[in-house]
C-alpha cells in the first residue's frame, strides 16, 4: 500500500499533544474549535478538479515531502508564519494554469476554516469563552498556519468580535 504521508526528521513532541496534556495536567476544561467531520468537509468543498490536481502535486513531489515538513518545523521554531504557510505548499506545481487550484487550497484549507474557528471561539453557548472575554484566564490553541494575516485567525477575533490578543512566549 502506497501512503502519501511523510515522516520528518524531528523526532520531538508534537505541540498539539503537549499543549493538550499540560491543559489535563492543570485540570482545564477543553474544548475543540473544530472536529474532524468540520476539517473534512472543507477538503470535500473544494472542487474536485483542484482535488485532484493538488493530489497529483503531492505524489510527483513526494519524494520531497520529508524536506518540506523540516523546512516547516524549522520556520516554525524560528516563528516565521508566513514561511511556514509558503512552505507548505512547496508541493503544488508553480505553473500559472495551476493558480486556482493553489487559491482553491488556501480558500478552503485555511481562509474559510478560519472564519469557522473564530466564529466558534466567539459563540459562549458552545464554549463558554464569552464569560472570560476581557478578564484573561482563556487559552486557545489553533494551528500556525491559522494565525497570520488579514483572514488570520487573531485577526478576524481582534477586527469582527472585539477579542485582545497577546502572545504568550513558550519557549
Amino acid at each position: 500500500m502506497f501512503s502519501v504521508a511523510s515522516k520528518s526528521k524531528y523526532t520531538g513532541p508534537i505541540i498539539d499533544h503537549k499543549l493538550l496534556d499540560m491543559a489535563s495536567i492543570q485540570n482545564k476544561e477543553i474544548y475543540q474549535i473544530e472536529s474532524p467531520e468540520e476539517m473534512l468537509a472543507a477538503f470535500y468543498a473544494m472542487p474536485m478538479e483542484s482535488q485532484v490536481s493538488l493530489l497529483k502535486d503531492k505524489l510527483k513531489s513526494f519524494d520531497k515531502m520529508e524536506k518540506t515538513l523540516d523546512e516547516m518545523i524549522e520556520a516554525y521554531l524560528v516563528e516565521d508564519l508566513v514561511s511556514l504557510t509558503n512552505i507548505s505548499t512547496n508541493f503544488i506545481s508553480k505553473d500559472p494554469k495551476k493558480k486556482f487550484h493553489r487559491d482553491m487550497y488556501f480558500k478552503h484549507s485555511i481562509d474559510i476554516r478560519n472564519v469557522v474557528m473564530a466564529h466558534y471561539m466567539n459563540m459562549p453557548f458552545l464554549y463558554g469563552l464569552d464569560k472570560f472575554k476581557g478578564q484573561g484566564g482563556t487559552f486557545v490553541s489553533v494551528g500556525a498556519m491559522h494565525l497570520p494575516g488579514k483572514k488570520g485567525v487573531l485577526n478576524l477575533l481582534e477586527k469582527n468580535y472585539g477579542y485582545k490578543i497577546s502572545r504568550i512566549e513558550f519557549k
